[in-house]
């Protein structure tokens, strides 16, 4: 598993003028990233070509959320790319973005985040379809 400052220094024309704003410290969804980005090196390495950009990487109403734009790659490829995305989004549901164990959307102040019991601060509420409960850690 690679960290996201090592994709940037791997692949350094990807990120350019990106926005990464992921908290510090949270390491979490580090394997979610690492398998959106092997995914892609895997699809770029079948278009040399191609021109591919992450755009931003950040947490979205709670969700891990990668931007990326191209030129140059089949649609088909796009499509995977895409669907790798949704699928990295959909997991970040389920995963603390802090520590990386299994975890609930939840929210403080009207701020979303996913957590776990352990990571969540206190008056946390995580939410579970129709019902939830209130984290009280000291």
């Amino acid at each position: 598993m690679i960290s996201l400052k090592n994709w940037i220094e791997k692949h350094p024309k990807w990120f350019e003028q990106s926005r990464i704003d992921i908290e510090g410290g949270h390491e979490g969804w580090r394997q979610l990233i690492d398998d959106v980005f092997t995914a892609a090196e895997q699809i770029l390495s079948d278009n040399p070509g191609a021109l591919f950009r992450i755009t931003q990487v950040k947490e979205k109403l709670g969700a891990l959320t990668i931007y990326f734009r191209h030129e140059g790659l089949p649609a088909a490829d796009v499509d995977r790319l895409r669907g790798i995305k949704f699928i990295a989004r959909e997991r970040s549901l389920h995963v603390c973005e802090i520590c990386g164990a299994p975890a609930n959307l939840g929210a403080l102040d009207s701020c979303l985040s996913v957590r776990c019991g352990s990571c969540a601060p206190a008056g946390w509420l995580a939410i579970y379809g129709d019902r939830s409960r209130t984290i009280s850690n000291p």
